[in-house]
């Protein structure tokens, strides 16, 4: 405290009371008098963090001016925020709202400018692309998007249990039936160019599984007919697919699967098939199809070299 020992030194020491009272007292009146103009953004220094309570009457409509008093980064907004002590010019310090509702623009995505590659590397990208527009729900991929897609395969057949027969093979594999569900439909038709061999059917699969796994299972349900040297059956196939998925999208999968025409019957045969496709471009895949038919007039089997189109 200021210790005064004369009449003229009690004078002075109340003229510089005054004089910072009557600071205190402007620069408050200043804030108040822009209240009623149009926010414009005013930089402040947040000191510390306001009360529960409002700091006083007025102060809830809040709409700071203009002022060459404010120093700092924070924007005062007083339409909406958390109230701060903000710090101004000559010392003295106020409430204020300080807004915190606008987000950074660095916060609202990846922007091409930030990353440091070369465009044509993002162009060749797909993944890439995906992320700089938006961050993938992996979660959601797995439980809605195929790991497999639909293939159209045609290719050469050999038949060695009919004295090796050549001849045709034509398919189509998974039609998804109903946008992300697991009902897909399937068909195939093979002959041989001596006309001993002829197989040809349809079928619906109905995979149980996230359509995303690497692992998915089906059962099937459909018609198929068969004709060899020994036999001639058709009727309802019943059955199921196993699939498994190393590459996504279509990349490489392998199929296992196994049937049974007109089961129950005299004429009933049991059919095991194996499926391997690999991709050799994006469109593209090379695959090999195996099957064994069991009855009781005995084994028939047949091996596919095929192309397979990716839809």
């Amino acid at each position: 405290m200021l210790r005064c020992f004369s009449p003229f030194g009690n004078v002075l020491a109340g003229l510089l009371a005054l004089g910072m009272l009557s600071q205190t007292h402007a620069a408050v009146a200043q804030v108040r008098r822009f209240a009623d103009q149009p926010s414009s953004g005013i930089s402040g220094r947040a000191t510390d963090t306001a009360p529960d309570h409002d700091p006083g009457e007025g102060w809830d409509d809040f709409k700071p001016g203009l002022s060459q008093d404010f120093q700092g980064l924070a924007n005062v907004d007083g339409t909406q925020g958390q109230w701060q002590l903000v710090e101004m010019g000559m010392g003295n310090s106020s409430w204020a709202q300080i807004n915190n509702s606008e987000e950074s623009p660095q916060e609202e995505g990846i922007l091409l400018n930030d990353l440091d590659l070369d465009p044509d590397i993002i162009q060749d990208s797909p993944v890439l692309q995906d992320w700089l527009q938006d961050i993938p729900d992996i979660a959601d991929e797995i439980r809605n998007q195929p790991s497999f897609r639909t293939r159209l395969r045609v290719g050469y057949a050999q038949f060695p249990s009919s004295d090796q027969a050549t001849g045709v093979y034509v398919g189509v594999e998974d039609v998804f039936l109903i946008s992300g569900t697991g009902l897909t439909a399937a068909g195939s038709f093979s002959r041989s160019w001596n006309d001993e061999r002829e197989s040809f059917g349809a079928e619906v699969r109905y995979y149980l599984l996230p359509l995303g796994s690497y692992v998915n299972i089906a059962p099937t349900l459909g018609y198929r007919s068969l004709e060899t040297p020994d036999y001639t059956t058709n009727g309802v196939d019943v059955g199921f697919r196993l699939m498994m998925i190393p590459s996504r999208g279509g990349g490489a999968d392998i199929a296992l699967g196994q049937h049974w025409v007109s089961p129950g019957s005299r004429d009933e045969v049991g059919m095991t098939s194996i499926s391997v496709g690999y991709a050799v471009t994006p469109r593209l895949r090379l695959g090999t199809d195996l099957e064994f038919q069991y009855s009781r007039l005995g084994p028939e089997s047949r091996v596919g070299l095929l192309l397979e189109w990716l839809m």
